[in-house]
């Protein structure tokens, strides 16, 4: 199998929809619907941004793509994860999850091409790198593709790649290999173990030159809104230990240590954890903890606090009930916690603050959380 330079798109007629797990099973080129479209109105959490009431919910139109785990044998995968049919055709799905829009307009997708190496030329994606040669790794065994151009981020790890283990939970055993990037595999392998992923089942891809796999299975991110998805990611959470359940009292604040303190700086976050303190809750740091503390501890908290992001995101493997305060600023203001609360019932609320906004980053910039409305929302709470 050798690469070619100009990538052309693998057509979604190429592939063939199949109605059952066990027909996906059987070949190559097949998709099966794993998780339906979503196109819905929604409502904002309750939001306080100055004093200790909170401001008009505020609707948004929610759109997310069918989602199809798709199945090829005799394929390809590049460096960034990049999948390659046995004819040289990008499997769109494996870098993009809204896979239609892409293959329609590629040039209105910048960051996408810019992230997996590729251009558009009249041709097609030319690949930047040069030609790699022969395969750095050949994979006999079936692979499970749990690879995202921006999964060296928590946050994107925990909202666009570990939902995909479902997907990964229903097939059949033996189960295949997962494929994750040597980002994953350095610094989010321990959790993807405590969910059940057997250590030896962990493959990542190589610094240098490509996979042949002999059968990989490929899918898009769900949104956290597919509730069946994130119903069988919390009972992989589940397997082997108690089920989830609050403790009285158990109230986290999620610190932020090292680099990341630096992101999103909240300027006056020691007033704010007094302010919590006084109603029970204890600061808790995810990042000195190991894989399975970390499960604990949120599975048994009765609420968590803390600014919006990665750490904040450990609720999904919260009880139903959790209470759940996400602070964020002006410039960082996401619907993640908008849609994740009421498909994971938990009770939540944010409060926005002002930022100071940074020359470069201004995602990152500093905020400053308005105490009475910190007060306001702990009360919507009845924390």
């Amino acid at each position: 199998m050798r690469l070619p330079q100009v990538l052309r798109l693998l057509p979604m007629d190429a592939i063939e929809p199949v109605a059952e797990l066990a027909a996906l099973l059987q070949g190559s080129h097949r998709a099966l619907s794993v998780a339906p479209a979503i196109e819905q109105p929604a409502t904002r959490l309750p939001t306080f941004r100055h004093g200790p009431e909170p401001q008009a919910l505020r609707g948004f139109n929610l759109r997310w793509p069918e989602i199809h785990l798709t199945v090829l044998s005799d394929a390809a995968v590049l460096g960034r994860g990049e999948v390659l049919d046995r004819d040289g055709r990008l499997l769109v799905t494996s870098i993009v999850d809204r896979a239609e829009d892409f293959t329609a307009a590629p040039q209105d997708h910048p960051g996408v091409l810019s992230q997996h190496g590729l251009s558009l030329v009249p041709e097609g994606l030319r690949r930047r790198d040069r030609d790699p040669g022969k395969p750095a790794l050949h994979l006999r065994d079936p692979v499970f593709h749990l690879i995202n151009a921006r999964d060296h981020n928590y946050t994107h790890f925990m909202f666009e790649l570990l939902p995909k283990l479902a997907f990964y939970f229903a097939l059949p055993a033996p189960r295949p290999k997962v494929l994750v990037s040597q980002a994953v595999h350095a610094t989010f392998s321990r959790f993807l173990l405590a969910l059940g992923v057997p250590e030896g089942d962990l493959v990542s891809v190589p610094p240098k030159g490509w996979i042949r796999v002999d059968r990989i299975f490929v899918a898009q991110s769900p949104s956290w809104l597919h509730r069946p998805v994130m119903t069988a990611l919390r009972q992989a959470a589940d397997v082997g230990r108690a089920p989830a359940r609050p403790v009285a009292g158990n109230r986290l604040y999620i610190r932020r240590i090292g680099i990341k303190a630096w992101f999103r700086n909240l300027l006056n976050e020691q007033e704010v954890f007094e302010q919590l303190a006084a109603r029970g809750f204890r600061a808790v740091t995810p990042d000195q903890l190991s894989a399975t503390e970390q499960l604990e501890v949120f599975r048994s908290a009765e609420a968590v606090a803390g600014i919006y992001g990665g750490g904040l995101l450990n609720c999904v493997f919260s009880p139903p009930g959790t209470r759940v305060l996400s602070l964020t600023s002006t410039a960082y203001w996401r619907i993640g916690m908008d849609t994740a609360a009421p498909v994971l019932d938990l009770r939540a609320a944010q409060v926005v603050g002002d930022c100071f906004l940074a020359r470069q980053d201004t995602n990152n910039s500093a905020f400053l959380i308005d105490i009475p409305a910190l007060n306001g929302a702990c009360d919507a709470l009845g924390l």
